[in-house]
């Protein structure tokens, strides 16, 4: 019963807490949704990757491994997502976005701190770089997915160069 409070306490209670400070302070001051979501994006994530990994005992060659297998993942279920939408008959654009939902991963939100609550430091920096992988594949086959539904397979391979 001690290890199921601890769980509620150290994981659990902060993003109750964390909720229920949004929901007071949006009662008082209209916050911008865009605006934050656009700091954490380029100021606070990049912050916290190359803080947390600068100071990582990780190896290259263990880095790179895990890099390659969340890769591996990723294009594997995007593979299989394309031949089932293929089976059912999906249009190009369902098929893009059901491709899309096998192979974004979340990984930052609850992966990281879940990670380093389970395996500590080391699973903190083994999870950040799961999530750099990810946040690779979502910003390249991601966007070649979501331009795929509207435009050619050409038009939408520029769109990953832009």
């Amino acid at each position: 019963m001690t290890a199921l409070f601890e769980i509620f306490y150290n994981i659990i209670s902060p993003i109750f807490i964390i909720i229920g400070i949004v929901i007071g302070t949006s009662r008082f001051v209209k916050l911008e949704a865009k605006s934050l979501s656009r700091l954490i994006v380029y100021v606070f994530t990049p912050c916290l990757v190359l803080g947390r990994l600068a100071n990582s005992d990780l190896g290259a060659g263990e880095a790179f491994s895990l890099m390659a297998v969340a890769m591996l993942m990723q294009f594997t279920m995007a593979l299989i997502g394309f031949g089932v939408a293929r089976l059912a008959g999906f249009d190009r654009q369902l098929e893009s976005v059901f491709i899309l939902t096998l192979v974004l991963v979340n990984a930052g939100n609850y992966g990281i701190p879940l990670n380093e609550f389970a395996f500590g430091a080391g699973g903190e920096e083994r999870a950040l770089i799961f999530f750099v992988a990810t946040i690779i594949v979502s910003n390249t086959l991601g966007v070649f997915l979501v331009s795929r539904g509207s435009l050619s397979t050409r038009a939408a391979l520029m769109n990953v160069f832009k």
